[in-house]
């Protein structure tokens, strides 16, 4: 008897797909191809999965089921830490004394102050209103890529890397039903206009700021957005919070995973902050 093919050889697959195949828990092409209909996959995933199959010379015919898309509901992954009584601009002076204590040279990878007009700006281009605690800290710092992993993105960067997503979300590219499971009170949706991005990881994941809650949530909530998976999470109860964390992380020279947190210099001398 030949020994069934796993399921993760159909390379080809969107990881939302393979979502929803652990979701059903089909393991391998054999089960998939016995399935007799379409139900619990969207038109995406039933085009995905007939092309794989068809590389491995397998016919997937099932019987074609309207597409009801269910997202599994979970609670918070974490409670909150207690809401900073620092004002932004004490935070960022803390900051600041701690990056001068790990190696003098990382204020140099601080953004300078931004305009009033630029705030404006960004607001115009998003049609949102920034929170205050987002503008007094790009008042001070426009962006920074002196913390450990993700960067404080500039005016700049959050315009880009809002409109992306926007654009193709709008244009049907990255589409809702391909969201399977939401942790807190955000909204089951791929992508929304109304989330500001923050933080990035330079892979395309990012923690934006939330306006447009789901139900029970808080405006301003952060929200964790995956660019390749299904997932998404409330994560932190607003901007003011999020800076205090990177605050306690150079304070204490460990991440916020317990991870010793050092100092290094590329060849050409540029600083930067790293966990071993």
């Amino acid at each position: 008897m030949m020994k069934p093919t796993s399921i993760h050889e159909l390379t080809a697959l969107s990881s939302t797909c393979y979502e929803r195949l652990a979701h059903l828990g089909i393991e391998t092409t054999e089960e998939l191809v016995a399935r007799p209909t379409t139900q619990g996959f969207s038109a995406r995933d039933i085009a995905e999965l007939k092309a794989a199959l068809g590389e491995l010379g397998q016919v997937w015919s099932p019987l074609d089921v309207p597409f009801e898309h269910a997202v599994e509901r979970l609670p918070l992954a974490t409670a909150f830490d207690p809401a900073p009584t620092l004002s932004v601009a004490e935070i960022w002076s803390r900051i600041e004394v701690a990056l001068a204590k790990l190696g003098p040279k990382l204020l140099t990878r601080l953004g300078p102050p931004a305009s009033e007009d630029r705030l404006r700006e960004l607001e115009a281009l998003l049609g949102l209103s920034l929170p205050a605690d987002l503008c007094a800290s790009y008042a001070i710092h426009d962006g920074s890529t002196a913390f450990v992993g993700d960067s404080l993105l500039t005016l700049d960067e959050i315009a880009a890397e809002w409109n992306a997503p926007t654009t193709l979300h709008a244009d049907g590219t990255l589409v809702d039903d391909d969201i399977t499971s939401v942790a807190g009170p955000v909204k089951a949706v791929w992508w929304s206009r109304a989330w500001i991005p923050i933080l990035a990881d330079g892979a395309g994941n990012l923690r934006c700021v939330d306006l447009d809650p789901d139900a029970g949530g808080d405006i301003g909530q952060i929200v964790h957005y995956w660019h390749d998976t299904g997932s998404r999470s409330v994560i932190d109860r607003d901007f003011k919070s999020v800076l205090a964390a990177l605050m306690t992380e150079l304070e204490t020279r460990h991440s916020r995973y317990g991870e010793p947190i050092c100092y290094y210099e590329h060849e050409d001398g540029t600083p930067y902050l790293a966990c071993p």
